[in-house]
């Protein structure tokens, strides 16, 4: 996909198969805040391989805070969606986690996008960062605590694009990373797939619809009640999905997180 390059994504126009046609679906705007695990040609989200989502500005770069990134980023008036992944250097530089908050709600109120979807910071491998001596491993958790609590404030999104390669005490599962900071680019693509299945469902659960969120879930989960199996029977059938835009009905919920209420 022909992204570009550099401290900021520019827009980037994505061919769709019958993107000329008068009644083909439009394309979702998303604007992106981010550090070096957004802004690295290898990254995530030079990875989206999706013709219905087109990256339409934002600013990321690597090293760069919460604050820095408010700083430079500006409005976007095509976003549709925002996604958030900030929060690692701000750990590594010992910023108050009160801070990084405010810093994100400044940064959503200047890019002015009407859907805003949260990205957990990833693990990390590093227990005592110097020269503050920081224990990312530990903050991280404490980091993505507070990235859920401002989520939840403004009923924003939030989800998990690394819980697949995220260990028990917050770090990265063997093989995931080269640097106990950053997910190898194989993980990456990974992580691509999962943001934009999260991007496409904040964008719909912002919009108040209950879309059938992937074919093959919606289909065992039918199959289940067909045959007269139970809430929980149904809901077991559904794989882990970490970022639904609704709570299904019954006793029982779904593995994984929910959007922010």
């Amino acid at each position: 996909m022909p992204i570009a390059l550099g401290p900021t994504l520019a827009a980037t126009a994505l061919p769709a198969d019958g993107s000329g046609d008068a009644g083909a679906p439009k394309q979702i705007g998303v604007a992106v805040a981010g550090d070096s695990l957004s802004a690295a040609p290898e990254s995530w989200l030079h990875q989206l391989d999706d013709p219905g989502i087109v990256a339409v500005g934002g600013f990321q770069r690597s090293g760069y805070t919460s604050g820095q990134v408010l700083d430079e980023i500006t409005a976007v008036p095509d976003a549709d969606v925002l996604v958030v992944m900030l929060g690692t250097n701000d750990l590594k530089r010992g910023v108050a986690d009160a801070d990084t908050g405010r810093n994100i709600e400044r940064i959503v109120e200047k890019v002015g996008a009407p859907h805003v979807l949260i990205s957990f910071i990833p693990p990390s491998d590093a227990t005592d960062w110097n020269p503050g001596h920081h224990d990312l491993q530990r903050g991280g958790i404490v980091e993505n605590r507070t990235l859920t609590a401002v989520a939840a404030e403004h009923g924003w999104m939030v989800a998990d694009p690394f819980a697949p390669i995220r260990s028990f005490r917050n770090g990265y599962a063997a093989g995931t990373t080269t640097d106990g900071i950053h997910p190898t680019a194989t993980v990456d693509t990974g992580v691509a797939e999962r943001m934009t299945l999260y991007i496409r469902q904040a964008h719909l659960a912002a919009a108040g619809a209950r879309p059938d969120l992937r074919s093959e879930p919606a289909r065992l989960a039918r199959r289940a009640a067909e045959a007269g199996g139970s809430a929980c029977e149904q809901a077991a059938a559904l794989p882990a999905i970490p970022a639904l835009p609704f709570r299904p009905a019954g006793p029982c919920s779904v593995p994984g997180a929910w959007p922010a209420r």
